[in-house]
């Protein structure tokens, strides 16, 4: 089984812990399949703004993938960030904070 990062540690190390140990989540859910380029940078982008959502969106893709090598994982993942799952996931998540009056 791959160590922490292992998969990633080709990619900036200025990129923030949390963001690695996702990757490296639905990278090992992929069958170690990499997130790469300009999906990589997308995601990248959705979990600077959005860490909490982005992690949510990471989890369903891993759960709704067909398993490889039929599905892909993080081609659903790349999918969900491109038309806006991460930003639908946190208007979500503030509506029912505001519902429940939790603090955000």
């Amino acid at each position: 089984m791959p160590t922490p990062s292992s998969h990633s540690a080709t990619h900036l190390s200025s990129e923030p812990k949390d963001f690695l140990r996702l990757v490296d989540e639905i990278e090992d859910a992929a069958g170690g399949e990499t997130l790469r380029g300009s999906g990589r940078e997308d995601c990248l982008r959705s979990f600077v703004e959005f860490p909490r959502a982005f992690a949510t969106v990471v989890h369903r893709a891993i759960d709704q993938a067909s398993p490889p090598p039929d599905g892909s994982p993080i081609g659903l993942l790349v999918w969900k960030v491109r038309h806006g799952e991460v930003q639908k996931t946190e208007r979500a998540r503030i509506r029912a904070a505001e519902i429940e009056d939790i603090p955000l």
